[in-house]
């Protein structure tokens, strides 16, 4: 039996991207691979409690049944850490997280400009451009919710002129009022705004995504420029790592298999800033699985987060990186001499690794027009590594599991 830790993308439960999902694709990829058309395959799920604060995990065992023995093939392990990306954040408004995210766009512009010169990175010229497309836009919807926030206020201060005598109203700053008011009149009707304003700031399922969503952009931000919550996420897949080599025997490989933002996790356990990834993880993880890392697209903006990373001590096996040509997110390592070296500068583990990078294209990249990737084509294709509803549907596993048979 093999055992998989999934490291899941960060809004995983709203894409369908958990484990249980996960197994079931994995499942069906190994059955249209297997020998033996006869085989049949099931899954089973039950719950682990891995650290002394009562977190758990979900345990997924995947069932191969031949000529009436059944076998565990694999035992696949969520590790769901976005409550522990965003557990510091979540305390604060609305109105503080939106705000915060207008000004990290804006810190962070130079960083994307400054790329487009830097012709050694080897990132393509049109994921540089998709990153600042994808800033503008965002820098927008920021700015948009900035401008519902001061239509409720001026809607406020409206309020205030109706029910206050005119001698208050007169103390109030002049000019203030009359910026709001031309600044609110360019972009909607003050009789709409208001209630727009009231509607999505107060209506609780509009508010809970919005708000939930720039939770976690901060979250992000925070732990890829400051590490801010990173030592609690390592910290706690260590220790899910150590509890499942606690439960299984000492001959079982153990492998982590990650998608988008999990694959950065995945990453920053395995190869450290600072010192070598500890025993435990080193001397049991043997398998590296990243679909859709976001390793070029970090780079852009956060410049060097990659930089002189440590794997002195690990006895990784394989490590297999599923991308696509038109996900703006994803990463290629084979041929990059200047992102290998800057990552792990050593020869020798890099042609370990030389055939590490799996293409999935669903679409001719030829075919993409340059107005399909202004709508954002470049994002959307990162969710094409499988249906997000649909679990018979064809994914990127099936071309992984083929690879992976073949260096077994």
């Amino acid at each position: 039996m093999k055992s998989i830790i999934y490291v899941p993308s960060l809004g995983y439960k709203n894409i369908n991207d958990t484990a249980k999902q996960y197994a079931f694709r994995l499942m069906k990829a190994i059955d249209e691979n297997a020998p033996e058309a006869q085989n049949t395959y099931r899954v089973e799920t039950r719950e682990l409690q891995y650290d002394h604060e009562g977190n758990s995990c979900e345990a997924i065992s995947l069932y191969e049944t031949s000529d009436q023995n059944e076998i565990e093939l694999y035992r696949i392990y969520e590790f769901a850490y976005s409550n522990f990306l965003t557990r510091r954040i979540s305390e604060s408004s609305m109105i503080v997280r939106i705000f915060t995210i207008f000004m990290i766009l804006f810190t962070r512009s130079a960083s994307v400009v400054r790329s487009f010169f830097n012709r050694e990175e080897e990132v393509r010229l049109g994921n540089k451009f998709q990153a600042v497309y994808f800033a503008a836009f965002f820098s927008f919807i920021a700015l948009y919710f900035l401008a519902l926030l001061a239509g409720l206020f001026l809607s406020v201060a409206q309020s205030i002129n109706t029910f206050l005598p005119a001698e208050a109203i007169a103390l109030l700053p002049d000019c203030l009022i009359s910026i709001l008011d031309s600044a609110i009149a360019e972009i909607v009707t003050l009789s709409t705004l208001p209630v727009f304003s009231l509607f999505m700031l107060f209506t609780s399922g509009k508010k809970k995504t919005v708000s939930d969503m720039a939770a976690t952009y901060v979250a992000t931000h925070q732990y890829l420029s400051i590490g801010e919550q990173r030592n609690l996420i390592i910290g706690k897949l260590t220790k899910l790592i150590e509890c499942i080599a606690e439960k299984t025997p000492t001959e079982s490989d153990l492998e982590i298999h990650s998608y988008s933002f999990g694959s950065v996790i995945a990453l920053d356990v395995l190869f450290p800033v600072d010192g070598n990834a500890n025993t435990r993880v080193a001397k049991n993880i043997t398998q590296l699985i990243t679909i859709g890392c976001p390793f070029d697209f970090i780079e852009i903006y956060w410049k060097g987060y990659f930089s002189n990373r440590n794997f002195d001590n690990l006895e990784l096996r394989n490590w297999f990186n599923v991308n696509a040509e038109l996900d703006v997110l994803a990463s290629k390592f084979e041929n990059r001499q200047y992102k290998q070296k800057r990552f792990l500068n050593s020869d020798a583990f890099w042609n370990r690794f030389s055939n590490m990078d799996i293409s999935y294209n669903i679409v001719n990249p030829e075919r993409v027009s340059k107005f399909q990737a202004l709508m954002f084509y470049g994002i959307r294709a990162h969710q094409m590594y499988w249906d997000q509803y649909n679990i018979d549907a064809r994914s990127c596993l099936n071309p992984l599991v083929q690879r992976m048979s073949t260096a077994a």
